[in-house]
């Protein structure tokens, strides 16, 4: 069993993860990724995360992003089919201007589950899943 609050480490420094009740919580800690190899990085991170995870429940902070390219929506997108296929969910919190920009200029809004907070992410990733979610609103 996963103990809450329990940080693991990154390949690279450019997240950080921690459990947290049964969801592993991931931060940016640079405030872009720009350029192809952070994006290769980033995903690469998130992979390991992910297969170290019996169902996993992640939490993208991504309150200290401010920016980075559409590439990182094919991450995403196959971060969060990986979570799904093994009974999991992709949240990501705490998404900013310009990264709210870039999920509806490409209209990947629709594809994420998407949370003010990291707290209210986590609350709705403990809640039984009787009701279809209701994505925070980034129009």
């Amino acid at each position: 069993m996963i103990q809450p609050a329990t940080t693991i480490e990154t390949p690279t420094p450019d997240l950080l993860a921690h459990y947290q009740h049964n969801a592993c919580i991931v931060s940016f800690l640079d405030d872009s990724v720009l350029e192809f190899a952070d994006v290769l990085s980033v995903a690469t991170d998130l992979e390991q995360i992910v297969d170290s995870m019996t169902t996993p429940n992640l939490i993208l902070d991504m309150d200290g992003l401010s920016r980075c390219t559409s590439m990182i929506l094919n991450v995403l997108l196959e971060i969060r089919s990986m979570c799904e296929d093994r009974g999991g969910t992709l949240c990501l919190a705490n998404v900013g201007g310009f990264i709210q920009e870039v999920f509806r200029i490409t209209k990947m809004n629709g594809k994420f589950r998407f949370y003010a907070s990291v707290e209210q992410a986590s609350l709705d990733l403990r809640q039984p899943r009787i009701e279809a979610f209701r994505p925070f609103d980034l129009n």
